[in-house]
């Protein structure tokens, strides 16, 4: 890029320099979500109910590339045992009566990394 621009190419140099600021941004935040969704699986396989170890064995994740926006992180529980993940969380009623008490594993993880996330996300805003 130029140092100096004149008047008729200014909208162009514009143009160019906050492409260049939106793909680095991009760039960044695509890094960050896969850095911090990997993180939020560690995280959940850590804290999760520990059971069988067949549930945290299938705690996964994956990233999208949204394109200008960015990316897309999703946790997941792979089949069969992605049911178990709302009776986990939520409690559920037992056969001799009574309920379980929710396990709040997945929401202590997901604030954890958000919190990060958010932080994350604002610095490369900042520094572009």
């Amino acid at each position: 890029m130029k140092d100096t621009v004149s008047l008729d190419d200014l909208d162009r140099e514009i143009a160019e320099r906050l492409n260049s600021y939106r793909s680095d941004v991009a760039a960044k935040i695509k890094k960050l979500t896969q850095q911090e969704v990997k993180r939020l699986v560690k995280l959940t396989r850590q804290r999760a109910p520990e059971r069988t170890g067949s549930y945290i064995a299938h705690i996964a994740s994956t990233v999208e590339d949204n394109g200008v926006v960015g990316s897309k992180g999703t946790w997941f529980v792979k089949a069969p045992d992605y049911r178990l993940t709302h009776l986990l969380v939520h409690g559920h009623q037992l056969r001799q009566g009574g309920r379980t008490r929710p396990n709040d594993f997945l929401e202590k993880s997901v604030k954890e990394v958000e919190k990060s996330y958010m932080e994350g996300i604002e610095k490369a805003v900042r520094e572009g």
